[in-house]
């Protein structure tokens, strides 16, 4: 059960659709391994293979987010003290790999997470780069792997990929409040 109350933007979702019983009928909810707590991430509103995603809480008051539009979910991960939870999100696109969002839910608070490059400027979020992996240092720390490349652009990535894969890796902080 999801209350529509607590998630606005999937009750306009329902209430624009022509026929609301088969929107529900595509919809897809993936549960999360996330130690006690009932997490599912809701897929909705799909076109070409791409989704809105909402993050669900059903141990508590039935908390939702919404995590991610136009995307495909990647994987999930809870930060070593389980009290955070990383979300990652790919787009397709033109490039021999597809660009990435990361995001991060303190599942306390219920609340999403900013991210900060501490390693340099790159703005590497938002589905402006391919992350190749994304892994949690410490709690509030995720170390992740980018193509070794000065921009990614179909022609760098196509001579990415021809060289071996070659990494760099880059620390992103959560921003404290």
């Amino acid at each position: 059960m999801v209350n529509l109350k607590m998630v606005p933007i999937l009750n306009s979702y329902l209430e624009a659709s022509a026929n609301r019983a088969e929107a529900i009928k595509t919809m897809t909810i993936l549960p999360i391994q996330a130690g006690n707590a009932n997490l599912y991430l809701l897929e909705f509103s799909c076109s070409n293979d791409l989704c809105s995603y909402i993050l669900l809480d059903q141990s508590k008051d039935n908390p939702a987010l919404l995590v991610a539009d136009l995307a495909r979910t990647v994987q999930s991960k809870l930060s070593p003290d389980n009290s955070k939870i990383l979300l990652q999100f790919n787009r397709e696109a033109s490039l021999p790999i597809p660009l990435t969002n990361l995001v991060v839910v303190d599942l306390v608070e219920w609340e999403q997470i900013s991210l900060t490059n501490e390693t340099n400027d790159l703005q590497v979020l938002a589905y402006h780069w391919p992350i190749i992996t994304a892994e949690w240092t410490d709690d509030q720390t995720i170390t992740v792997s980018l193509p070794d490349v000065t921009e990614p652009v179909n022609k760098l990535l196509q001579q990415w990929q021809e060289a071996g894969k070659p990494i760099t890796t880059i620390d992103l902080q959560l921003s404290t409040k």
